[in-house]
């Protein structure tokens, strides 16, 4: 959100002199510091002015203060009628503050904007106050969208928020992962019993989703892209697959969308169409994944199809010569990406006996074009 000064107006004739950018710097630099007398919501609003200040002495000063405020000011303060442009300013100096990011989600007042933007990283008991407003993430479903992507948001909040945005026809564009849920007529469920085994320190399922989702997140961290990717499967530990093999459809979406290479490479394989087309989709997927996605014969089909259709991986030509390689891609996508081979990659296509005898004839054919437009 920009964030500009308040007008004048907005203030006291008391404390305009005190934040008014014409008035002595001593004079903005006392309210700055907390020192002259006002009420909570007054102080929100006169420090976020003087947050602007041209004197990096008063920016400073302002902001030190409103860190150092009281809660209970605080929470007078951030749930008051102020510009949204103050709640902003505040969540982006609060949002390791559970506490007060809290006070600020429940103020209606509050832009969509920055509710979308503290639902990508909030706590659990912050994400679960944001989805409570129903009405609100009806209304601004980027932010249904933002705690689906959020791993510190429950599961089962989750699904039930993906289930309210299904009953009520709202699409999620920022989700493709979880587009074919939302078309299905498939239950969402919003719990599950714990799978084999769980762990005996975890109690709840809520609970050994966001563990393993945890796990996931730390792990992919120090997964680099130039490891060696044979038998992706057998890298993820077995609780871990063990866990997801017994998650709900819904709950696999999720994992294939937030998980880490490991958790895609397994469920990359899932039976479920709604599953592995999550994986195809989900914002993690990445270009090597398709390299190494594109030339596995043993994946659904529905996969090489997908991939085949993403624009952005078929600027690749690796991908295209895994993909026109691989028995299961439709004949008219590969049509499609023959004329864009090389001729040595057009040879070997011409004697290939995996892929259908209308493409090894109609690459042998373009081959020969090529050669004959070379010797003329």
């Amino acid at each position: 959100m920009e964030r500009k000064p308040v007008d004048l107006s907005s203030f006291t004739v008391a404390l305009r002199k005190h934040v008014d950018p014409a008035s002595p710097a001593p004079l903005r630099l006392l309210a700055a510091k907390g020192v002259v007398p006002m009420a909570p919501e007054e102080m929100a609003l006169v420090l976020y002015q003087l947050s602007l200040d041209r004197d990096p002495r008063v920016v400073s000063a302002a902001t030190e203060t409103i860190l150092k405020t009281p809660p209970a000011i605080l929470s007078t303060a951030f749930s008051a009628d102020v510009p949204p442009e103050v709640l902003d300013w505040a969540a982006e100096l609060f949002s390791k503050n559970q506490e007060t990011l809290n006070i600020l989600v429940l103020n209606p007042v509050l832009a969509d904007s920055t509710l979308e933007s503290i639902s990508r990283s909030a706590e659990t008991a912050t994400c679960d106050l944001i989805a409570e407003n129903q009405v609100r993430l009806l209304k601004v479903p980027r932010i249904i969208e933002a705690l689906y992507m959020n791993p510190k948001a429950r599961m089962s909040t989750v699904d039930k928020l993906v289930d309210l945005a299904r009953r009520n026809g709202v699409p999620l564009t920022g989700l493709p992962s979880i587009r074919g849920l939302l078309e299905s007529t498939e239950p969402i469920v919003p719990s599950t019993p714990l799978p084999p085994q769980p762990p005996k320190d975890v109690e709840d399922h809520d609970a050994l989703f966001a563990q393993f989702l945890a796990q996931s997140q730390i792990e992919e961290a120090t997964q680099s892209e130039s490891e060696p990717l044979d038998d992706e499967e057998k890298k993820a530990p077995a609780s871990r697959m063990v866990f997801l093999s017994n998650l709900p459809v819904s709950q696999r979406i999720r994992f294939a969308t937030l998980g880490n290479r490991d958790d895609r490479n397994f469920l990359i394989r899932d039976s479920n169409r709604l599953v592995h087309l999550a994986v195809v989709n989900s914002p993690k997927a990445t270009e090597q994944d398709a390299i190494n996605w594109s030339y596995n014969r043993s994946l659904p089909e529905g996969v090489i199809s997908s991939i085949a259709n993403h624009r952005e991986w078929l600027r690749n030509y690796q991908v295209k010569v895994n993909l026109i390689s691989n028995p299961k891609l439709p004949l008219q996508s590969a049509l499609r990406i023959l004329p864009h081979l090389l001729p040595r990659d057009l040879k070997a296509l011409s004697t290939n006996r995996n892929i259908p005898h209308q493409l090894t004839r109609q690459a042998k054919e373009l081959l020969n074009k090529r050669m004959s437009r070379t010797t003329s």
